[in-house]
This record gives structure tokens, C-alpha cells and sequence, in this order.
């Protein structure tokens, strides 16, 4: 048996190679499964956070309180930020949270605003209709 410092230098850089080999290559796989992991294109991915936001976020509160308060139901909407479920962000990478956040919330702000908009128009409308139904400003 020789010992390695007995052996000669090519025979050493051989055996320094192959442990290096050994090293690396799991960590190179580790990196190319990473590679393979790569986010879709950021239309792609608003595209499904303004659908999540469609489905998960409800005008009805916002409404209800355009309808109610006027245009402080108008500015509880613009005021108030959405939160993004956190279910939907976990694993991905940070380019993906931060674009797909970004839709999400976009998104729900408009639907809540649109929402509060639509209810404050509407409660505009039932006040005119009710003072005209009053007799409105005359004076007897």
C-alpha cells in the first residue's frame, strides 16, 4: 500500500479531481433543478393574480358602504389595501411574489372601488329620487 505522499504529484491531482467530482456533483444538481424551476413570464403571472383576485375578493362590503356612506365609502375603498393570501406565495421566488402582489392588489383595489363607486351612485340616486318624491325644495 503506497501512502499518498509516497505517490507521485499526477497520481495526487487524480485523486484531488475525483473528491472534487464527488463534491460537486450534487450541488450541480441542485442547481440545475433550480434552473428547471423558473418562473413563467410576468403577463402570465398577473394574468392569475387578477384572476385569484376576481375570484377571492367581494365588491359587496364596499358597496353596501358606497351606498350607505357616500363617498366615505368611496375612500374606505381607495384607503383600505388588499392582503394577498399567503398560501399562494409560498415557494415561489421573489420576482414571483413581488409582480404577483403587485396584480393582486391592484386588482382587488379596483374591484373594491368600483364596487364603492357603484353603491354611492346608487344611494345618490335613490336620495334624488326620494327628495323628488317629497316634493323636493318648494316651499309652502
Amino acid at each position: 500500500m503506497l501512502s499518498f505522499f509516497t505517490q507521485s504529484i499526477y497520481t495526487k491531482l487524480l485523486i484531488v479531481f475525483l473528491c472534487c467530482l464527488m463534491i460537486a456533483t450534487p450541488v450541480s444538481r441542485v442547481f440545475a433543478q433550480e434552473m428547471m424551476q423558473q418562473d413563467p413570464s410576468a403577463e402570465i403571472i398577473m394574468a392569475q393574480a387578477e384572476a385569484d383576485a376576481q375570484e377571492d375578493v367581494s365588491g359587496a362590503v364596499y358597496g353596501i358602504g358606497g351606498f350607505l356612506c357616500g363617498i366615505f365609502g368611496w375612500l374606505a375603498a381607495t384607503l383600505s389595501s388588499p392582503e394577498v393570501p399567503a398560501v399562494r406565495l409560498i415557494g415561489k421566488s421573489s420576482n414571483y411574489v413581488s409582480i404577483y402582489s403587485e396584480a393582486y392588489k391592484s386588482k382587488a383595489k379596483s374591484i373594491r372601488t368600483t364596487a364603492a363607486c357603484t353603491g354611492w351612485a346608487i344611494g345618490a340616486a335613490v336620495s334624488l329620487i326620494i327628495f323628488a318624491a317629497g316634493g323636493g325644495a318648494t316651499s309652502k
